[in-house]
C-alpha cells in the first residue's frame, strides 16, 4: 500500500543529516544567514506533513550552495552574474579586464566613513564603507579599480565622495600582511577621492560590491610566486610635493590621452610614471618619442620591480647617464620637502593662498605667490588645534595669543605629520 504522507519518525534521519551540515566559511553573508534562519525555523513545521517542506528546503539549500560555488569557482558564470543584482547584500562580483573594474551608482555628497580589515589564514579583506549625512547608504558610489604592477598598486577612484573621514583607519589597513601602504592622491575634483593601496608583490585582488548598507569589498590573496623581482626601467617625472601644482600637471596629462599612474616615492613625495620596460634601450626609445608631447622633464630610473620609486629631482643626470647606472647607485635625492602643504589661510579676516612648513619649532605659513614673504608662525606650545570636516578635505582652526587662524584644504597627511608636535582636537 502506497503511503501518501510521512511521519515524524520517518523524517528523523533527514533532520539529523540536515543539522550536521557544515556551513562553508566562504559562503556569502546573506546565504549563511539564510541557512541559519532555516535551521532555527524548521521546528515550527514539524507538527504538520513535511514532505513538500523538506523537498523545498533541500532544493533551496542546494540551489544556494551551487549558486555561491559557481560565483567563486567559475569565472564565466561570475562574469554573467556580475551585471545582475543578487538577492541579499551581494550586488556585484567584480570582473577585472586588463587590470580594471568598475561599478556603483552616480551620486554625490558621500563620506567614506570607515575602512575595515578582516584577516584569516588564506586571505585579507579590506572593506570600504559609505555614508551620507551620517546615515548608511544603500548603494555604493560609482567606483573604478585599477590594478598595476612593479610595484603592485591598486588605485581606487570614488566619484561623488566629498570626504574620507576613514583616513584615521589607514594605520589598521597598513597592518595587513598583504598591504605595504595606503594613501590618498590629490585631485582638483572636489567630488572625487582616490586611494592608492600599495600591495606586497604578487598579491591577487578580487572584489565584490554590497548594498544596504553599501560597501566595496577588496579581497587580497597571495599566489605561489611573483614575477615582480626583475629589474625594470621606469620612464617617470621628477618627484614633487603633494599640492595643487602637482595636480595641475595631471590636468594636462589627462587631455593628452597618454597612460600614466601616480606613485609615492621613498621620500613621501609624488611622481607620474608612464611606462616600465625590461631594457634600457626600450625605455630610452619611449622617452625620445614621447617627451616632447608630455611636456614635463622625464628621466629613466632603474629599480627592482618590488621597490617603490626613489626620490628624484629635476636636476638629476640626463637619461643616458641614468641608464648607464649612475642614478640607481646613489642615495635617494632630497626633493622639495614633503612637509610643505598648499592651503588657503584666513588670518585677520583676509584669505591668502599659503604654503605651510612643518618645523620642530612650529608651523610656518608663507605666501604661495611670494615664496619669500612670511605670514605667521604657529607655535605648538600654547596653541589649540581643532580639526573640522570640509567639502573635500579638512579645516584646521588654530587659536594662540588672541590670534585666530582658519586653514582650509588640509589633508590627513598634514595631521599625521604634526602628530609628534601637537595635539589636535577632532
Amino acid at each position: 500500500m502506497r503511503r501518501d504522507s510521512m511521519t515524524l519518525d520517518d523524517l528523523k534521519p533527514l533532520r539529523d543529516s540536515y543539522q550536521k551540515i557544515e556551513i562553508p566559511k566562504d559562503l556569502d553573508l546573506a546565504i549563511r544567514k539564510g541557512i541559519e534562519k532555516g535551521k532555527k525555523e524548521k521546528m515550527k513545521i514539524e507538527n504538520r506533513p513535511m514532505v513538500m517542506a523538506v523537498k523545498s528546503a533541500a532544493a533551496i539549500l542546494i540551489a544556494l550552495t551551487i549558486f555561491t560555488a559557481s560565483l567563486n569557482l567559475s569565472p564565466a558564470f561570475a562574469n554573467t552574474m556580475s551585471e545582475i543584482p543578487i538577492i541579499g547584500k551581494l550586488v556585484k562580483v567584480l570582473i577585472f579586464t586588463d587590470g580594471r573594474a568598475e561599478g556603483g551608482k552616480i551620486t554625490d555628497g558621500t563620506d567614506v566613513n570607515e575602512l575595515t580589515l578582516e584577516q584569516d589564514e588564506n586571505r585579507e579583506v579590506v572593506s570600504i564603507h559609505f555614508e551620507t549625512n551620517d546615515a548608511e547608504q544603500t548603494e555604493a558610489n560609482h567606483y573604478e579599480l585599477q590594478l598595476s604592477h612593479q610595484p603592485s598598486v591598486l588605485t581606487v577612484t570614488l566619484s561623488g565622495v566629498r570626504m574620507i573621514s576613514a583616513a584615521e583607519d589607514f594605520d589598521e589597513i597598513r597592518s595587513a600582511n598583504y598591504v605595504r601602504d595606503i594613501y590618498t592622491l590629490i585631485t582638483l575634483d572636489d567630488s572625487m577621492i582616490r586611494l592608492n593601496i600599495e600591495l606586497e608583490p604578487g598579491v591577487q585582488v578580487t572584489a565584490k560590491e554590497y548594498g544596504d548598507p553599501a560597501s566595496l569589498e577588496l579581497i587580497l590573496t597571495r599566489p605561489v610566486e611573483s614575477a615582480d623581482e626583475a629589474t625594470i626601467y621606469s620612464v617617470r617625472t621628477a618627484s614633487y610635493e603633494k599640492g595643487e601644482p602637482f595636480a595641475q600637471m595631471e590636468e594636462t596629462l589627462f587631455h593628452l590621452g597618454i597612460p600614466y599612474r601616480i606613485l609615492r616615492d621613498s621620500k613621501g613625495a609624488f611622481l607620474y610614471e608612464f611606462e616600465t620596460f625590461d631594457t634600457a634601450e626600450a625605455a630610452r626609445q619611449y622617452l625620445d618619442e614621447n617627451s616632447a608631447q608630455i611636456g614635463l622633464p622625464l628621466m629613466v630610473e632603474m629599480r627592482s620591480g618590488n621597490d617603490v620609486p626613489n626620490g628624484m629631482s629635476e636636476d638629476m643626470p640626463e637619461p643616458s647617464e641614468t641608464i648607464e647606472g649612475t642614478v640607481e647607485d646613489k642615495s635617494p635625492v632630497e626633493v622639495v620637502s614633503s612637509s610643505e602643504y598648499p592651503v588657503s589661510l584666513k588670518l585677520n579676516g583676509n584669505y591668502t593662498d599659503a604654503t605651510l612648513k612643518i618645523t620642530e619649532a612650529g608651523i610656518e605659513a608663507w605666501d604661495m605667490m611670494d615664496i619669500d614673504k612670511w605670514l605667521v608662525t604657529i607655535p605648538y606650545e600654547g596653541a589649540s588645534f581643532k580639526k573640522l570636516k570640509g567639502e573635500a578635505s579638512f579645516i584646521l582652526k588654530v587659536e594662540f595669543d588672541s590670534t585666530e587662524i582658519e586653514i582650509s584644504g588640509v589633508y590627513q597627511d598634514f595631521f599625521d605629520a604634526i602628530k609628534p608636535y601637537a595635539s589636535v582636537e577632532e
